[in-house]
């Protein structure tokens, strides 16, 4: 058997990262906390306090916000063109990857930079299907979001970072 020279191991990463479309300075940051791709058939993804009232996203808005929740327009199925062959033809399923990092800022554009109040030390992100659950220090967190493409967003990238008490 050959033997792998270290600086091998040391690209892996960034090639794993380049195929899964993650950018090579996200690799240096390290891995998401949490990294999901399926689809969200509500059309809507909340970022929460998991003890917070979500708040409601009205047509045509891209995020609404409270101050401890953050609603945003998710590319769903029905965002979908499709040729429908029958009455019975399935509604095609739409998947959207996110990835969700802690620790750090975003480090370049974002659509959404705000901060969020994680009172109970759990922050979730997800929709009415799923919901995906981060453990976090209790208090305000400043939260980054970009996302891919501006309308009808497939992928989110969610930063949170820490903000110093008041």
């Amino acid at each position: 058997m050959g033997r792998v020279e270290p600086w091998l191991g040391a690209c892996r990463g960034v090639w794993d990262a380049r195929i899964r479309g993650v950018t090579p300075d996200a690799v240096a940051q390290g891995p998401p906390a949490i990294e999901v791709h399926r689809p969200f058939r509500w059309g809507v993804l909340w970022i929460a306090d998991s003890k917070s009232t979500l708040p409601e996203l009205k047509a045509g808005q891209l995020f609404a916000s409270t101050a401890s929740a953050v609603a945003v327009s998710v590319r769903h199925a029905q965002d979908v063109d499709f040729d429908e062959q029958s009455a019975e033809a399935a509604t095609p399923v739409f998947a959207v990857t996110l990835l969700a990092y802690v620790g750090h800022g975003a480090g370049g554009p974002v659509q959404f930079d705000g901060e969020i109040k994680v009172s109970s030390g759990r922050a979730t992100i997800g929709d009415i299907d799923r919901e995906d659950a981060l453990e976090l220090a209790a208090g305000r967190w400043r939260l980054q979001v970009a996302i891919t493409p501006a309308i009808n967003a497939e992928r989110f990238e969610i930063w949170f970072s820490p903000l110093p008490v008041r």
